[in-house]
């Protein structure tokens, strides 16, 4: 497969948003994947694995996990790209596909960008044990007034800081949370009450200050639509350094962050395959600085940050 895939300029997007905007982003993907195989069945997704001119001439697709039928789709789209003629390959016109408005327009660059990687965790942890196999990523923003904000006014050596509400509850109840196997809900506001996360000066140095951080999450959901009673508790350790530029206390960045977060889940929600898991389990999070080539994937619940700097549809 990676040998094939080389014959194609490989892409991913969010298909939730393709499938079911008006954007004219949008309208060419689904233009392109009703010939595909969930067209002609309204309502249905579209979510799956699409070879497509640039023009947006549909060639082959399939949804599916097995390794040796996606090879067979390639190799059908490949062999369908041979027979398209050079006018029906070309690259559409920009001003059809222009989209209106993409998440990644809201990316702070001058901001705080974490990477958020999740795993399941053995329920005994010893050193020679195999890992669970199972895990996820996600990204969490924060804009530049948000990233100062996780230190003090003046941090001197000993200040201890908690990090304001909103933010607390920004990690609490988007990123972390038990998507290891698949997609979840975010957890409400009311869901993440008890959670505190704090910033202490472990040293200062001029400009760049050291931090630990500590803290702890909880986020429990009842029991609804498709899920059961489910939640995610966890304990933070971590470290960082901010320095400031020129001394202007208002202004500076991360040059480095790094937190643990290991707790426990229980329950499921819709789409995220717990339904035949134990009950409950070990998880774990590793939460790194993102760096500065990282892809701009914007946060999977972006859409419920409700931060004045994120731009709306």
């Amino acid at each position: 497969m990676i040998e094939l895939a080389a014959e194609f300029v490989t892409t991913t997007d969010d298909v939730s948003r393709l499938q079911r905007g008006d954007d004219p982003e949008c309208a060419f993907f689904q233009e392109m994947a009703d010939h595909g195989h969930y067209g002609g069945r309204p309502g249905s997704t579209r979510q799956g694995i699409y070879v497509c001119c640039p023009s947006g001439k549909f060639l082959a697709s399939i949804n599916h996990t097995s390794p040796d039928r996606v090879v067979q789709m390639l190799e059908e789209g490949l062999a369908a790209w041979q027979e398209v003629s050079s006018e029906e390959r070309q690259l559409a016109d920009e001003s059809k596909i222009k989209p209106r408005h993409r998440w990644e327009d809201s990316y702070p660059n001058d901001g705080l960008v974490i990477h958020v990687l999740t795993r399941d965790l053995p329920e005994k942890c010893t050193p020679d044990a195999p890992c669970e196999p199972k895990w996820n990523q996600d990204y969490a923003w924060f804009s530049r007034s948000e990233a100062r904000e996780w230190l003090g006014s003046d941090p001197q050596v000993g200040d201890v800081h908690s990090l304001p509400a909103s933010l607390t509850a920004r990690l609490a109840q988007f990123h972390l949370v038990d998507s290891v196997k698949g997609e979840t809900p975010r957890f409400r506001a009311g869901d993440v009450d008890d959670s505190l996360i704090t910033t202490e000066v472990i040293d200062r140095d001029g400009p760049t200050v050291e931090l630990l951080i500590t803290g702890y999450t909880q986020g429990a959901a009842g029991e609804g639509w498709w899920q059961s009673a489910n939640g995610v508790v966890t304990r933070l350790h971590g470290h960082a350094t901010f320095v400031f530029r020129d001394d202007d206390p208002n202004q500076g960045e991360f040059t480095d962050l790094e937190i643990v977060a290991l707790g426990r889940r229980w329950g499921h929600t819709r789409f995220n395959g717990r339904e035949r898991d134990p009950s409950t389990g070990p998880l774990g999070y590793v939460l790194r600085l993102a760096s500065p080539d990282a892809p701009r994937i914007a946060p999977t619940h972006i859409y419920n940050y409700g931060a004045d700097w994120v731009k709306y549809p």
